[in-house]
């Protein structure tokens, strides 16, 4: 495997240009984008999916959203990732160039919405690792296809609103995160070890993401 690094030295660094740091990995079979996470955990590079329009929420909102959070696990098949990055769903990567990343890809401009944001977590030993969400109103968490965690709200990105368990083996696991909006969707995140640091035996990529896409996110972390 060959793998090319580049570090950035920008004049001033905020939060989230520590996130900017990424490896890629093309091989044979995929291409795979390394992502580093910052100083906290912090993750603001993330597979991205198109926003799909809700209907009006109506005198229940919270009831609406959290309608919206199975309208997106049926919607993304669960356990079919592999097939969304750069398919008919079209997962795409999106960098934030602070702590907090728009989930607006494409999609309606006003009015509530849905999003996805997904990666790949590969951890070399076994072992719980923690997941740190703040995320507008309605947020979902499927591990490997399996629902974690799910809660519906009228709230704004808080960082570190919801605290849960990743349960991880050895080998690579799918995160992906479901947030649905009663208006644009929007994701704080943050992933470490059991000590609330990042964890160096775990490897955070973006798969199906070639070499030229991956260095192209760099920069969009950086702020000036």
């Amino acid at each position: 495997l060959h793998h090319r690094a580049r570090v950035l030295r920008p004049r001033r660094r905020t939060l989230a240009a520590v996130l900017a740091l990424s490896l890629a990995t093309p091989t044979a079979a995929r291409a795979t984008c390394r992502v580093v996470p910052g100083p906290e955990g912090e993750v603001g590079i993330w597979l991205v999916g198109a926003n799909a329009a809700l209907p009006a929420l109506g005198p229940r909102p919270v009831a609406a959203l959290d309608a919206g959070l199975t309208a997106l696990s049926t919607r993304l098949g669960l356990g079919t990732l592999d097939t969304l990055v750069g398919g008919p769903a079209a997962l795409r990567p999106v960098a934030a160039g602070r702590a907090t990343l728009p989930l607006s890809v494409s999609g309606p401009a006003r009015g509530p919405r849905t999003a996805l944001a997904a990666l790949t977590l590969d951890a070399r030993t076994a072992g719980a690792r923690w997941l740190f969400l703040g995320a507008t109103d309605a947020v979902a968490v499927w591990l490997d296809g399996r629902l974690l965690f799910r809660r519906a709200g009228l709230r704004g990105v808080r960082p570190d609103d919801d605290m849960l368990a990743l349960p991880l083996t050895a080998g690579p696991h799918r995160l992906v995160i479901g947030v649905a909006a009663r208006g644009a969707p929007s994701l704080n995140a943050r992933i470490t070890g059991p000590d609330f640091l990042p964890d160096e035996a775990l490897t955070l990529r973006l798969d199906g993401v070639d070499d030229a896409a991956c260095e192209a996110l760099a920069p969009r972390t950086l702020t000036a």
